[in-house]
C-alpha cells in the first residue's frame, strides 16, 4: 500500500522553502534532491495515482490494465498468472492505441503488474505514463 502521507511529507519538505510567488524565502532551509530522489519520489506518485485509477470504475465495471504481447501469443507461461482477460492475434495485428508497433495479443489485469514482470514477459504497458516509467525503470537497472 502506498504511503500518502509519506510523500505529502516530501512534497512539503520542498514547498517550505518557497512563498506564494515561487521565491525562495530568505533564511530556509535549503533542500535539495537528487536526480535519483526525484525520479524516486515521481515514482511514488504514480504508484499512487495508479493505486487510486485502478479503483475508478467505468460504468460499472473495474478500469482493467492491459498488456500486449511483443514476441509470442498469450499462452501458459508466455505472462504473469491474474489476468482477467486474454486474446491472441494472428497474425500479428497494430493495436488500436499503440501507434506503429505489431502484436501477438494482450492479457488485461485488474491491478497494474510489476516492471520486472513487464520485462520478464515481454510485455509491453497500454498505459503511456506506465510506459514512460517502466521505461525508466529499465534504463536506471541497465535492462
Amino acid at each position: 500500500m502506498i504511503n500518502v502521507n509519506s510523500i505529502k511529507d516530501d512534497i512539503e519538505r520542498v514547498d517550505r522553502r518557497y512563498d506564494g510567488d515561487n521565491d525562495i524565502i530568505p533564511g530556509a532551509p535549503v533542500v535539495t534532491w537528487t536526480d535519483r530522489e526525484l525520479l524516486e519520489l515521481v515514482r511514488r506518485l504514480t504508484d499512487c495515482c495508479m493505486d487510486l485509477q485502478s479503483q475508478i470504475t467505468e460504468m460499472g465495471r473495474p478500469k482493467l490494465h492491459r498488456y500486449y504481447f511483443i514476441n509470442r501469443p498469450p499462452f501458459v507461461g508466455t505472462h504473469p498468472d491474474g489476468a482477467v482477460a486474454q486474446q491472441a492475434w494472428d497474425p500479428v495485428m497494430f493495436a488500436p492505441d499503440v501507434e506503429g508497433r505489431k502484436f501477438h495479443g494482450y492479457a488485461d489485469y485488474a491491478q497494474p503488474i510489476g516492471f520486472e514482470q513487464i520485462w520478464k514477459y515481454e510485455l509491453y504497458p497500454q498505459n503511456l505514463t506506465e510506459l514512460m516509467f517502466y521505461n525508466a525503470w529499465r534504463e536506471e537497472n541497465s535492462k
